[in-house]
């Protein structure tokens, strides 16, 4: 069975714990990326995983954002 789930940091404190924890284009929009990632592995139990994936950054030459925000000839 797969389940999504949507949570918030209070949640850990909590004692909910996943098998898998995903942050897909995410770091670049946390202040403070050590502190997520914290949360993050207090969030999945023992033996758990967590994939965090990276696209273009926000301001380099291929980034979304970039293209969105900058006109380029």
């Amino acid at each position: 069975m797969l389940e999504f789930c949507l949570v918030a940091a209070e949640g850990a404190e909590l004692g909910e714990h996943f098998d898998v924890a995903i942050s897909k284009d995410s770091f670049e929009h946390i202040a403070e990326p050590e502190r997520y990632l914290e949360m993050l592995k207090r969030y999945v139990g023992p033996g758990g995983d967590i994939a965090i994936g990276f696209g273009p950054l926000w301001r380099s030459p291929y980034g979304a954002h970039q293209r969105a925000m900058t006109r380029v000839p």
